[in-house]
């Protein structure tokens, strides 16, 4: 079993950078590292800005595809015999309400989406 691995995005340290990708790759929780492609500085400019990606995300976005990992948590946390000492907050609604709700609201974030 391999151990926890840190994935360090390019784009995190660079000032005003963007990340695109198709929306079909995006929604079918697709790797992209061999997607990139060149975007001029006059689409980026001319092209509407969003904070939220304005696509509905199927199941497989969310759930991820049929392969499983073989990453385990740190040997720490799975000997814990106290994980949590405080109550947990209500669970967030399922995904099929989550789609629904995004669904219905254009794909833009809804308050009904924050924890319960």
């Amino acid at each position: 079993m391999q151990k926890n691995i840190k994935i360090n995005y390019k784009n995190a340290l660079i000032v005003n950078a963007v990340t695109a990708v198709p929306i079909a790759d995006f929604t079918n929780s697709m790797i992209v590292s061999k997607k990139d492609v060149h975007v001029s500085n006059q689409v980026l400019l001319n092209s509407p800005k969003t904070y939220a990606p304005p696509v509905v995300p199927k199941s497989v976005s969310v759930f991820g595809g049929k392969k499983f990992t073989k990453v385990l948590p740190p040997e720490k946390i799975t000997s814990s015999s106290e994980i949590m000492k405080t109550k947990p907050e209500a669970p967030t609604p399922s995904f099929k309400e989550a789609q629904q709700l995004l669904l219905k609201n254009e794909s833009k974030p809804c308050a009904q989406l924050s924890r319960r």
